[in-house]
């Protein structure tokens, strides 16, 4: 597994990723900082780095009758600036931070006031689809990055527990997966 994943990193050092949509977005960061987790290698931490900074730059959208991709960019970038932290300098961990802290409190204030709504408000209300699932977990992700970095993140990670229990439980019978 591993050594495909520092052959997938490499060629993104010969052609980096054009980050297009949340899932080629959230394979690259995972890939770089992988890479350099593993590796300790700075050019892996430099791509990671490239590729955080240049989402930190990127408008999420803000359908909240369509949040699957907000959550999985909440997701690849909590997840590469815990991964990437020692490498980034202080400026790019603000500019990850500031993007991080804007998307989780879209995301917390779209699940609150979209549970009003069930026309619009179905992946915030539906227990049993994957959506809040992911919704939830980004914004819990970014929660857990940004604790003790923004004073938002307790209350982002209370409100993402709830609705990221229920499918685990559902999920998974008695005896496991």
């Amino acid at each position: 597994y591993y050594d495909g994943l520092l052959a997938a990193a490499d060629g993104q050092i010969k052609s980096p990723s054009p980050l297009k949509g949340p899932r080629g977005s959230a394979q690259a960061i995972n890939e770089a900082a992988v890479a350099y987790a593993l590796t300790g290698k700075t050019v892996y931490g430099d791509l990671g780095a490239d590729y955080l900074a240049r989402l930190s730059r990127r408008d999420f959208g803000r359908d909240p009758t369509s949040v699957l991709g907000n959550g999985e960019y909440l997701d690849c970038m909590a997840w590469g600036y815990d991964a990437l932290y020692p490498h980034l300098t202080d400026q790019e961990r603000k500019a990850v931070r500031r993007r991080l802290g804007l998307e989780a409190q879209w995301m917390w204030v779209a699940a609150r006031t979209q549970c009003k709504d069930t026309i619009h408000g179905w992946w915030a209300s539906d227990h049993g689809n994957n959506w809040q699932a992911v919704a939830a977990g980004g914004l819990g992700m970014a929660a857990l990055a940004l604790l003790g970095e923004d004073r938002h993140a307790d209350v982002w990670l209370e409100a993402a527990a709830i609705p990221v229990r229920r499918p685990m439980r559902r999920g998974f019978d008695s005896p496991g997966p």
